[in-house]
């Protein structure tokens, strides 16, 4: 049990420290990136913005996932079964 706490702590720490770097140079970057890849076309709408809201969400969702894994992992077969009722 004490193992698995680690890697569950282990894990989410590396899982926040990749997510900030994303968080951090992902909005700035992404107006340079879209421009570079696909031209003024996508560069000159919407399209940064919302990649750099997506590289937010993504830190988000990657710390849901491990955790989500890691309680179905550890879980009994009760406790599982009261989680996926719906």
């Amino acid at each position: 049990s004490l193992r698995l706490g680690w890697l569950l702590r282990t894990l989410s720490k590396l899982m926040v420290l990749i997510g900030i770097v994303f968080a951090a140079f992902g909005p700035n970057y992404s107006h340079l990136l879209l421009h570079i890849l696909y031209g003024e076309k996508y560069s000159s709408t919407s399209a940064p913005s919302a990649l750099g809201f997506y590289c937010f969400y993504v830190l988000i969702i990657a710390i849901n996932g491990i955790t989500e894994a890691f309680v179905h992992a550890v879980a009994d077969e009760k406790t599982l079964d009261i989680f996926n009722r719906w």
